[in-house]
């Protein structure tokens, strides 16, 4: 059975980033947990053993998210990103053949979101090592980083209206691009 673990970013006192909309406070941690269950909830309807590192909004350290990744076939870390930008930008690991981040990639695109980003990010001194701590100290047999768009631009409005969407292109490409060896 196809083992994944999902990580909603932040948590507890750690609010990630930030933005007001129409007068209410979006916080990164908030809406990543939301987004992490649902995608839970999908890929276990589509017959996969699924894991949240938080299930409810407490504080982790990356060390212990990191140390759930033991035995996972995929881990997906779920973010937002600041910068008043537009898009979503999807990170993997150098040492990943990029398959299920391009296949993520190609399901965004598919459905109108614009993809500001999908490479693996080195470290500038050592190419041959990750550059997001995530993403190079996972044991999982494939990481990916999604930054699903940006808090302090008009993304914030898509955001709001899309995680089924969101649910459905990450739950299609795991499962399209995931074989588990019995």
């Amino acid at each position: 059975m196809l083992r994944i673990l999902i990580n909603p970013a932040h948590g507890g006192n750690d609010l990630g980033h930030r933005s007001f909309q129409a007068y209410s406070l979006i916080c990164e941690k908030d809406y990543v947990l939301r987004l992490s269950q649902k995608q839970q909830e999908s890929l276990k309807e589509a017959g996969a053993q699924v894991f949240l590192t938080r299930d409810k909004d407490v504080a982790m350290s990356i060390p212990s998210r990191l140390a759930m990744t033991d035995q996972m076939d995929v881990f997906i870390s779920n973010h937002l990103n600041m910068g008043r930008k537009r898009g979503i930008e999807i990170y993997y690991s150098v040492h990943s053949d990029g398959k299920l981040a391009n296949r993520l990639k190609k399901g965004f695109e598919e459905k109108g979101f614009l993809v500001r980003q999908c490479h693996a990010r080195s470290m500038t001194n050592d190419k041959n090592e990750d550059y997001y701590s995530l993403l190079k100290d996972s044991k999982a047999k494939e990481s990916v980083m999604i930054m699903y768009g940006y808090v302090d631009s008009d993304d914030i409005s898509r955001l709001m209206t899309c995680e089924n969407e969101y649910t459905e292109i990450v739950t299609d490409a795991i499962m399209q691009t995931q074989t588990v060896q019995v």
